[in-house]
């Protein structure tokens, strides 16, 4: 209003009105008719009584609304990591389609598209979503059976465990005569094995049963004595108690071949069930990666082992070298090492060669059994001859008195295997 009296239209109107009109009356009417003038102004120019326009946004930006007045939306959980093997798509019944995510919309408006999301982007936004009864349903799997860990006192402990005994009468006799603490596993189909498995005790070597087993390759032979996939539990219990009568004095059980059947869980658990009846132990030999012998063993309870090294599935004299001075890097390692070799002239010359450097370099030769693993009980002490004598009944002889300082195989090559990770069967 004060804007509009000092411009020139207003300023000569009023001139002109107060000199036609000079009295109070004439006045009161100049200025009524003053006020409209300037308001018929001000609506026909947009003059100073309208408020002053808001200043202008780009049209493709939306002003955001007063946020005290919009409702507010609850903010949805940060979505969770998952493990990718627990990991399974939505039910299309709750969203939109089988990958669909539902979104609700934000307060500002519109959004520019979203660049495409990652995999992993994915995967967290499905894992956010609530579970089907389909997913509620699954259940973990268990957890392997609890193993206590060989604990090692002094030196680094050595089993070399020979397979397939008994059938070359020539060769096993040789490797009875090593001077050397020997885990020997007996064939139970071989004939007349009395005789050597006595010299074999008499000898002070440990006795098992290598029990055949069907392997990958069908067409194998695996003697008159073997487990096979698919046997009835009557037909692998017979074939068991024919293994377990073939000799006598045996404290375990490893497998011969058995790629194929040491995969099969029941039938792994048949036979550990018999072991578990006559207090016997089971040394998977590991013929194949994936096997599961060794963890059905432990589910049930038995004393177990695995083999670490093959020492022989190449027969050059430098392979067994070079698998001796792998089995020694794996004994430094893990304080014990079970090594597998078989009645062959490198093996023998070999084993003759090293067995008495190694004892001398600080390494100790014990049986298999001394080194397993217990499932479920207080850890074993690889070494520990009193309680050795307090569970088998009689004394252990060969406790260490004053071990010699360890040193490494001299002038050993590196382990350089050209062939197959696991031997043929």
């Amino acid at each position: 209003m004060q804007g509009f009296l000092f411009t020139p239209l207003a300023r000569n109107s009023m001139l002109l009105f107060m000199k036609r009109y000079a009295n109070p009356r004439g006045t009161l009417l100049f200025i009524l008719l003053a006020v409209c003038l300037m308001i018929v102004v001000d609506f026909i120019f947009g003059g100073l009584l309208r408020p002053s326009p808001p200043p202008s946004y780009p049209a493709q930006i939306e002003r955001a609304p007063d946020i005290s007045e919009a409702p507010q939306a609850k903010t949805p959980p940060a979505p969770q990591p998952v493990e990718e093997s627990l990991f399974l798509p939505p039910d299309p019944a709750r969203a939109g389609g089988p990958f669909s995510i539902p979104t609700t919309p934000g307060i500002l408006g519109s959004q520019p598209a979203a660049e495409p999301e990652t995999a992993e982007q994915t995967t967290l936004k499905l894992a956010s979503l609530p579970e089907s009864p389909a997913e509620q349903a699954i259940k973990l799997p268990k957890a392997k059976p609890y193993k206590a860990p060989v604990i090692v006192k002094g030196h680094p402990k050595i089993a070399i465990i020979i397979d397939d005994m008994g059938v070359d009468r020539r060769r096993s006799r040789e490797i009875i005569g090593i001077d050397a603490k020997l885990t020997l596993a007996f064939l139970p189909y071989a004939q007349n094995l009395d005789d050597l498995v006595k010299e074999a005790r008499n000898t002070g070597h440990e006795l098992m049963i290598h029990m055949p087993m069907e392997a990958m390759n069908g067409d194998l032979n695996l003697g008159g004595i073997a487990l096979r996939e698919g046997m009835d539990e009557a037909t692998m219990d017979a074939q068991l108690e024919q293994a377990f009568a073939a000799f006598t004095g045996y404290k375990g059980m490893n497998n011969h071949m058995g790629s194929r059947l040491t995969r099969d869980t029941k039938a792994m658990a048949q036979v550990m069930q018999a072991l578990k009846q006559r207090g016997l132990y089971f040394v998977d030999s590991k013929t194949i990666n994936d096997s599961v012998a060794a963890d059905v063993a432990r589910a049930h309870g038995l004393r177990t082992g695995e083999r670490d090294v093959f020492l022989d599935h190449q027969e050059t004299d430098e392979f067994v070298r070079s698998a001796l001075h792998n089995l020694e890097a794996v004994a430094r390692r893990k304080g014990y090492a079970i090594a597998i070799g078989h009645p062959k002239d490198v093996t023998i010359r070999g084993l003759k060669a090293w067995a008495q450097d190694a004892q001398e370099r600080g390494y100790v030769l014990v049986h298999a059994s001394e080194i397993l693993q217990t499932p479920a009980a207080p850890p074993k002490i690889a070494g520990d001859f009193e309680r050795v004598e307090e569970r088998e009944g009689g004394a252990e002889e060969g406790a260490e008195q004053n071990p010699k300082p360890l040193t490494i195989m001299p002038d050993a090559a590196p382990l350089n295997i050209q062939g197959p990770a696991l031997p043929p069967e």
